[in-house]
């Protein structure tokens, strides 16, 4: 069993309420996962052409709220390339995600996972490589359980310096305003398109964020 640490933290970030005067901290929750537990770190993926590196090695996962926005922050064991190998497959992504379970009670059939495929999420954050650009989206599937299409927004994404930290911000508007959720986050490898089958996890803490 992997050993995590989760931490409650206050007072990193001020927001001042307008016109009141006052100053509250943001919240921010955090969880830690350890360096090497990749899975089969270092040998190739089932497509043979690439491999498990440690810019998908996750390290720590932070999910902080000032105002209406969500800052949600991943870091890595090792630098995330400028431009990083293409990835498997036909239209294949590397992918950092935070996935948003607000209803323990629903579980959603559908994109992005395979046809079929039933899954508790419904919303998936990630930030995405596909081989020519970065990009990051919201993946709306509270439509999927009224036999709707989902709904996908772009949001904006950032690195820190050193590219060991990912960053995206999301309005929560675009997550249905939750008050309280279970964030698990987890990086991976897709050998072919959103929606498609080849999904490959390559590290899946055992500990998800538990907001507030």
């Amino acid at each position: 069993m992997k050993r995590i640490s989760a931490t409650i933290a206050l007072g990193a970030t001020l927001a001042v309420l307008s016109g009141s005067g006052i100053a509250l901290a943001a919240q921010s929750v955090s969880v830690t996962d350890p360096v090497g537990d990749i899975s089969t770190p270092g040998t190739p993926t089932s497509a043979g052409n690439e491999k498990r590196s440690g810019f998908l090695d996750m390290t720590q996962s932070t999910l902080t709220k000032e105002g209406d926005t969500f800052t949600m922050t991943m870091r890595v064991a090792e630098p995330i390339p400028v431009t990083p190998t293409d990835p498997a497959g036909t239209s294949g992504l590397y992918q950092w995600v935070f996935a948003i379970d607000s209803d323990p009670n629903l579980n959603l059939s559908g994109y992005p996972f395979p046809p079929g495929l039933n899954r508790f999420a419904e919303y998936v954050i990630f930030l995405g490589w596909d081989g020519t650009q970065f990009f990051a989206q919201v993946i709306d599937r509270t439509p999927l359980a009224t036999g709707g299409q989902v709904i996908e927004t772009d949001i904006p994404f950032s690195f820190n310096a050193a590219r060991d930290e990912l960053a995206l911000q999301v309005n929560e508007a675009l997550i249905g305003d939750p008050v309280t959720f279970v964030m698990p986050t987890f990086t991976s490898i897709r050998e072919s398109h959103l929606g498609a089958q080849g999904i490959q996890p390559v590290d899946v803490p055992d500990v998800a964020i538990n907001w507030p």
